[in-house]
């Protein structure tokens, strides 16, 4: 390794809740209680567009980009503030620099937030560069950002190492041949991939919530947008799990008792007791 490139958030700074709750946080500030659970609706969103579901959701007066503008200022005063460095990070680093080797961050936020919580957590002084989305104009599911890194240390890209904290960020970035930490490809991504008629409602950041279960990442969005009915999606979801090889065994219950379980391409597919038969015609 002649080089390594980290993502900020989730992996160097402890900064993934700020993003879950800003939009709570921005109307407490403005006198008014949100739902609850409003913040797993807005995370996979953009600011833009959570700022308008916020608008009309809340009936509020102001434009979707003062919106945007009042929740960025929340999110800086939170990095620059707040944002603890995730445990064993200061030392991790300290290894590296000690070894000659050069570091940098390839992020999606913005770089005021970026240098702002660095500077305050002392991890400022590791990083050759700050490499941000925004200035490189393409996202992280591209090789750009990681190839500009790797370009500013002058190495090449199978000698560099990428650190990943989200399960489906860095399909392409397998292309130019970057190390990587972490599990090669997870699984969720088969799922975004192999599920279209998913995809947009789970995925619109391409971020998983790292504190839920993938099961209760598949049911999100059609429970909060899409308004399903909880029992339905969830079935939905098994089944769709069950197909890319997530759920190693499904379990079927009613009224407390366990009635069924097994495979899900069994259970799915050819359903033993007149409950599991019924329930499963009644959704999928």
């Amino acid at each position: 390794m002649k080089g390594a490139i980290f993502d900020m958030d989730g992996t160097l700074l402890d900064s993934m809740q700020v993003w879950v709750h800003v939009g709570e946080q921005y109307l407490r500030n403005r006198g008014i209680e949100p739902e609850e659970g409003l913040g797993d609706v807005l995370f996979p969103m953009s600011m833009r567009d959570g700022a308008v579901y916020v608008k009309e959701k809340y009936s509020l007066p102001d434009p979707p980009d003062t919106i945007v503008t009042d929740m960025d200022a929340i999110v800086f005063a939170a990095y620059r503030d707040e944002v603890l460095p995730k445990p064993g990070v200061a030392a991790y680093l300290e290894s590296l620099k000690k070894q000659g080797i050069p570091m940098a961050v390839a992020t999606a936020t913005n770089r005021p937030m970026v240098e702002a919580a660095l500077a305050r957590t002392g991890l400022a002084g590791y990083f050759k560069q700050i490499f941000t989305c925004t200035e490189i104009g393409a996202g992280k599911e591209r090789p750009d950002i990681y190839l500009a890194a790797a370009k500013a240390f002058g190495t090449h890209p199978a000698d560099t190492w990428c650190s990943r904290m989200r399960s489906m960020r860095l399909r392409r970035q397998r292309q130019p041949g970057f190390i990587r930490w972490g599990s090669t490809m997870r699984r969720a991504e088969m799922i975004r991939r192999r599920l279209p008629a998913w995809r947009t409602a789970m995925c619109g950041r391409f971020n998983l919530f790292p504190h839920k279960t993938v099961l209760e990442n598949v049911m999100l969005a059609p429970v909060h947008v899409k308004k399903m009915e909880k029992g339905r999606t969830e079935a939905l979801a098994k089944e769709r799990i069950g197909k890319v090889g997530l759920a190693d065994k499904v379990v079927f219950m009613a009224d407390g008792r366990i009635l069924e379980e097994g495979k899900p391409e069994e259970i799915f597919s050819n359903p033993k007791t007149p409950e599991a038969r019924q329930f499963l015609r009644s959704v999928l």
